[in-house]
């Protein structure tokens, strides 16, 4: 294949990935995998595409590389039964978290046995000692109850008999027969008849002894429970299997839980009085990061190429023979782009997501698969990629699509900005909702004004693909706000700062906003 065909067929989710491909084509950021390989539960939160599963995946492959240890990865989208199942809200809540929790738990027990037999020397080892623990696991977890009435029914057969002995039989079970030489031959029978719901019953204490008994036989080895797709469960469910996990998992010495999520559309804890919580509390039982903060470089646009050269290298060299391979960096993009400006335009486009790179550089490579790829061939396929992907999930959600045509209108229109700022102690729902559509990004937290003391703001940046077809016109963004100065000039910023002398200007009133819907 040539490069061109590479990028094509590339897989765009890291569970489509070998593994060894997995781990030549992962960028580490900063000091991400070293944070996430300590023994600490910790959640690991990112918008879609960023790349929370390819993390998960090389930091599995690289633990059982390194301490042979036992990397178990749950898939909570294809985990034991169907969603269908999980969903269904015929079915009691608690009930559908219990299904759940075992199908987890299953799954874990199956892995473990994988690890266990892999190989003969952890088959000498620990198959003897922990199978049968595992065994008893099944037996608690088919664990069913009949959550209704008995009902005992009683039925009578009769036949005429030729043969001329006699006996009579009594046995243990409620039934009993006699027969005679002249007369019939008569049976009486009980039928035991359960009506009801079936409903799982699960002993939490006995399944915690069991992991317990499983982490003593394999010491000093231990179990990483890797769970990815958290925020595809139903909110109810996503705090039920957090309290279970918590209650199950946390407390056990040598068992590791780490927990991919998508910040806005998660839910670990519900507090249930002043005192009592359910689920997991944040600080207390896991510590979390968030893929932004490495992803994301704060307009850094040295950070954010260097990042975005090594990413496309190691991609394509991973799916090259060895003697086709790139050498480096520079190499590549002159074989594919027309110019380094015209790479430099891919990673704006971006905005510091990594699939979202991938697929404009593919539409881009489809639109004129003959040519090097140009400045226009990005800015054409990044506007396409915008409106089938991004834009559409938009349109489904009738008032994200007027906040952000207010957005669009107010700050590229009206101020010729592509960023805005947002208190960060108030909660937007439909800001949250942009956010993970990636229509907005994060490039800076928790910076401060001399107007408002005391008061923390976000800054927020606008998707390339709202503006791109503005660019080389008169109503292109001259940067990313406007800078006011204490003597009331103002200059247009590429790199936000930690203090403003004054941030007025940039700041967006959502009560405006609010205003504007009600009248």
């Amino acid at each position: 294949m040539n490069t061109k065909d590479v990028i094509l067929q590339m897989p765009l989710r890291a569970d489509k990935w070998e593994e060894k491909q997995l781990i030549q084509s992962f960028v580490n950021v900063g000091s991400l995998i070293p944070s996430l390989k300590g023994t600490n539960n910790q959640i690991l939160y990112g918008r879609r595409g960023t790349g929370k599963t390819h993390v998960f995946s090389y930091l599995k492959s690289t633990i059982e590389k390194e301490n042979d240890d036992c990397c178990i990865f749950v898939d909570l989208r294809t985990l034991g039964s169907t969603g269908s199942i999980y969903s269904d809200s015929m079915i009691p809540t608690e009930q559908r978290a219990i299904r759940l929790f075992i199908d987890l738990i299953q799954e874990i027990r199956n892995q473990i046995i994988q690890y266990i037999t892999r190989d003969d020397e952890k088959k000498e080892l620990f198959l003897s000692d922990v199978t049968p623990f595992l065994d008893v696991l099944l037996s608690y977890l088919n664990n069913k109850q009949i959550n209704g009435t008995i009902k005992i029914e009683s039925s009578n057969e009769s036949e005429n008999k030729k043969d001329k002995s006699s006996s009579f039989s009594l046995s243990e079970s409620p039934s009993f027969s006699l027969t005679s030489t002249t007369g019939e031959a008569e049976k009486h029978q009980f039928n035991v008849i359960e009506e009801g719901t079936q409903i799982y019953h699960f002993d939490n204490n006995a399944i915690f002894q069991i992991f317990k008994s499983v982490l003593e036989k394999i010491y000093p080895k231990k179990i990483w429970l890797f769970i990815d797709e958290f925020a595809e469960l139903s909110t109810d469910l996503q705090i039920l299997l957090s309290d279970m996990i918590r209650r199950l998992f946390c407390p056990q010495k040598g068992f590791i839980i780490k927990i991919a999520a998508i910040e806005h559309r998660s839910e670990f804890k519900r507090q249930i009085d002043s005192r009592n919580y359910m689920g997991i509390e944040l600080g207390a039982d896991f510590s979390s990061y968030n893929l932004d903060d490495f992803m994301v470089f704060g307009n850094n646009q040295t950070q954010s190429l260097s990042f975005f050269r090594d990413l496309l290298i190691r991609h394509i060299n991973s799916m090259l023979p060895d003697q086709d391979q790139y050498k480096n960096s520079e190499v590549l993009i002159r074989d594919i782009f027309t110019q380094e400006h015209a790479f430099e335009e891919l990673v704006l486009a971006a905005e510091g997501v990594p699939r979202d790179a991938f697929n404009i550089l593919a539409k881009a490579i489809t639109s004129d698969y003959y040519n090097k790829i140009s400045v226009s061939g990005i800015r054409k396929a990044a506007k396409n990629w915008y409106n089938e992907d991004k834009l559409s999930s938009v349109t489904s959600y009738p008032e994200a699509q007027k906040l952000l045509t207010w957005i669009i209108d107010n700050v590229i229109g009206e101020r010729h900005a592509r960023a805005f700022l947002l208190r960060n102690d108030i909660e937007y729902e439909l800001i949250n909702y942009l956010y993970d559509a990636r229509i907005l990004h994060i490039i800076k937290q928790n910076i401060s004004s001399r107007d408002t003391p005391g008061m923390k703001y976000n800054v927020y940046s606008i998707d390339y693909g709202c503006y791109v077809e503005l660019l080389n016109t008169s109503q292109a963004p001259l940067g990313l706000f406007e800078e006011l100065s204490d003597d009331g000039s103002s200059e247009y910023c590429e790199v936000p700062k930690e203090d403003y002398r004054s941030i007025r200007r940039a700041i967006l009133d959502m009560e405006e906003f609010n205003r504007v819907q009600n009248n």
